[in-house]
């Protein structure tokens, strides 16, 4: 199996060494946290008006984005035929 180094800052070293159980290698300690995220854990954890809030507000930044982007397709648009 190969191997790759891993740089982390103290702090994170100590806070995984902190998981790491006994006779577990730092692989396995990173493969356990990691297995058992996932987004469906989440649901529920946010109260209703909260999530709709948060919702709202993806919602109005991904319109934002996207007419940003469409301004910016724009513009991009009459430099190219720009003959000057």
């Amino acid at each position: 199996m190969s191997r790759k180094t891993v740089s982390l800052t103290e702090d994170a070293y100590k806070r995984l060494k902190a998981k790491k159980r006994e006779n577990e290698s730092f692989s396995d300690v990173v493969n356990r946290l990691i297995a058992g995220v996932k987004l469906q854990d989440s649901h529920g954890v946010l109260a209703e008006d909260t999530a709709e809030a948060i919702s709202e507000a993806v919602d109005s930044r991904r319109s934002e984005h996207a007419t940003q982007h469409k301004d910016r397709q724009g513009r991009l648009m009459d430099q190219s035929g720009d003959t000057s």
